[in-house]
């Protein structure tokens, strides 16, 4: 029996290619099956013989699920009770089921593998079958917490897939604690909570997909909330200081005591940071804070006020993002500690001439570094330095070629730029007002590392390094005939322009553009109509270095196309060209474009004309040109000859 195809039409996802193979279920002959072609991701093909029957798998597909769910049916007659059947790879289908009368069908006790190939079938009771195949995704781990959890917490951070949603609620009353929160797309999430973690609870910590994949949840479950922490102390207690900071679990009630006197109370906020209001401090005075939420009381250990050395450190040095290092004056002996939030980040002594010098990490800008000295642990007030955006890197430097005698590029007005080669100083320079700067240097061998930096007002930038290169070699110029527009060609790699020269003169000079080509407009050149005229190309790198010279000479028109002897009603046009050329094409004799055609890598052509009217006509001319890369092009007429 011969099977008839019918080619429809459906809405496919991008990049799916569709075949259909048609028939009839009657009589033993195939039934007819619209198949997509796999694509490598998990994509759900809902793959249609016609505009009105369907089958696709609508739960996620993911390594480890046990059961596929998904929907069959006929548009306009929703459902349709079809048969569904499933594989996996190359396997045997397995034994079908009947979709419910919502189209609903299910396969469970399965073991799904990261990479399988799953085929789903569906026969319908008008012996139409539909087919869709997906591929299943790696298993997801479910979200992770950083956050310890402990009575009292209110924000929980932790990292979980990309993209993945994720949301906390307590298992023990079966309530939620969050809203959902998208994770970044590094994979870290923050979750404030609506109410604090309290003992006793049990947390489930969800994450899950969106769209298709809605029903694949990973749960991170019977999360035990720990005791809330006990209560610190963080700010510097010293004699006379009238507030005390600390942290405690968040909204615990706080209190502030001095043996067995209360002095302050405080509300700690959602974060658990807290501050209380005292009168001042006494030296020596030891104090505890009590926090209490829930009921339950937190208690921190003892604290000392201690007292205050006359003198502050002076004298401190700026601080820049580029500052390795502070420097001051302080009292002979006493140690001198630099923090930054309370974290210490450095420290050193006072000599004995009264300076000291502490190494410290550089900073980012804003950043409050607090200096104090201490000695017989009596510690002074602290001394804050903000901290400021220092001199940047130079930027724009120009390349270093074995012919270069300068460096250029661009920095700070005033700064001092320095280069050096294995910390020894070839050169030395200003920046101008413009910011750019120029410093002279000895021609350089290959591989050289010329560092570079810049200096003002004590702050002294990061260095940057170029590494000297040869020098630049000649441009490629392409076949150049007469008529053509542009010179076109290939600058050497570090030339930033091409100038076109003739006779010893420069002719016009052009941008070398991103991919390496450049262009230069001729067409008003007198001396590049004439055949044979000899000329050059020059390149030039970014510091004004010449190429090593491209010479050419313009060559007479593109070489016409040799066409064979053309007949009446022949199905081919056909002939050869000369090798630079790229495209051909026909024409009738009144100039209208009739067909193009592909040149091969043999210089042969061929143009497919069968039927074409004009070229019935014994008597009656037609032209083929043929065009180089450029657009340069030739023409040969024919005339066409009796069959």
């Amino acid at each position: 029996m011969k099977l008839k195809t019918k080619v429809v039409t459906a809405t496919l996802l991008a990049g799916t290619c569709m075949y259909i193979v048609g028939g009839t279920a009657l009589g033993g002959s195939e039934a007819p099956v619209a198949k997509a072609s796999t694509l490598t991701d998990n994509v759900k093909l809902g793959t249609v013989l016609d505009t009105y029957h369907y089958v696709y798998i609508s739960s996620a597909l993911r390594e480890g699920q046990t059961k596929i769910t998904g929907l069959s049916g006929i548009e306009f007659n929703y459902g349709g009770g079809a048969s569904v059947a499933i594989k996996f790879n190359d396997q045997d289908w397995m034994h079908p089921v009947r979709a419910n009368s919502a189209g609903d069908w299910t396969f469970e006790n399965l073991r799904l593998h990261a990479g399988d190939r799953v085929k789903v079938r569906a026969t319908f009771p008008d012996g139409k079958v539909a087919e869709s195949e997906s591929v299943v995704k790696p298993h997801l781990d479910a979200p992770v917490h950083t956050t310890v959890l402990r009575e009292g917490v209110t924000v929980v951070s932790g990292t979980a897939t990309p993209d993945m949603y994720v949301h906390i609620r307590d298992d023990t009353s079966n309530l939620s604690l969050s809203y959902e929160v998208k994770t970044s797309a590094t994979g870290q999430w923050t979750l404030p909570l609506e109410r604090p973690l309290q003992k006793g609870m049990v947390i489930m910590i969800e994450g899950y997909m969106r769209g298709e994949e809605s029903d694949y949840v990973r749960v991170n479950g019977f999360l035990a909330v720990d005791e809330a922490v006990n209560p610190t102390i963080t700010s510097t207690l010293n004699s006379g200081s009238t507030t005390v900071s600390g942290e405690s679990a968040g909204g615990a009630d706080v209190e502030l005591w001095s043996g067995t006197t209360k002095i302050g109370t405080a509300k700690a906020d959602n974060l658990g940071a807290w501050t209380a209001t005292v009168s001042p401090l006494t030296a020596g005075a030891t104090l505890k804070v009590k926090a209490t939420l829930f009921g339950k009381v937190k208690e921190s250990i003892n604290y000392t006020v201690a007292g205050v050395v006359t003198e502050k450190p002076s004298e401190l040095s700026t601080l820049t993002t580029n500052s390795t290092k502070v420097t001051g004056k302080g009292v002979a002996g006493a140690t001198v500690i630099a923090k930054v939030a309370g974290t210490e980040i450095g420290r050193g002594t006072v000599d004995s001439n009264g300076k000291f010098e502490v190494t410290i990490p550089k900073q980012v800008a804003g950043t409050h570094v607090a200096i104090t000295q201490t000695k017989n642990n009596v510690a002074s007030e602290a001394v804050e330095i903000v901290v400021a955006k220092g001199l940047e890197k130079l930027t724009a430097i120009s390349a270093v070629t074995t012919g270069s005698t300068k460096v250029t590029g661009k920095g700070h007005p005033g700064a001092t730029v320095k280069v050096r080669v294995a910390g020894t100083e070839i050169g030395t320079g200003t920046v101008g007002a413009n910011g750019e700067f120029e410093v002279t240097i000895k021609p350089q061998t290959v591989g050289t590392e010329l560092v570079l930096n810049q200096t003002k007002d004590g702050d002294e930038s990061d260095s940057v390094k170029v590494t000297v290169v040869a020098h630049i070699g000649a441009p490629s110029i392409a076949e150049f005939y007469v008529g053509t527009v542009y010179l076109h060609g290939t600058a050497p790699t570090g030339a930033v322009q091409v100038t076109l020269r003739i006779a010893g003169k420069d002719i016009r000079t052009a941008n070398v553009a991103a991919d390496g080509t450049y262009r230069i407009y001729a067409n008003d050149v007198a001396a590049l109509k004439i055949v044979g005229t000899a000329f050059e190309v020059i390149a030039h790198d970014a510091n004004g270095n010449d190429s090593e010279v491209a010479t050419s000479t313009v060559k007479g028109l593109l070489p016409a196309p040799v066409v064979a002897v053309y007949h009446a009603g022949q199905s081919y046009v056909t002939g050869t060209v000369s090798h630079d050329v790229t495209r051909i094409s026909i024409y009738d004799k009144a100039g209208t474009l009739l067909r193009n055609g592909q040149v091969n890598a043999d210089g042969t052509f061929r143009i497919y004309v069968g039927g074409v009217p004009a070229l019935q006509i014994v008597g009656d001319t037609f032209s083929v040109k043929a065009f180089n890369e450029h657009g340069t092009s030739s023409v040969t007429v024919v005339t066409i000859q009796p069959k």
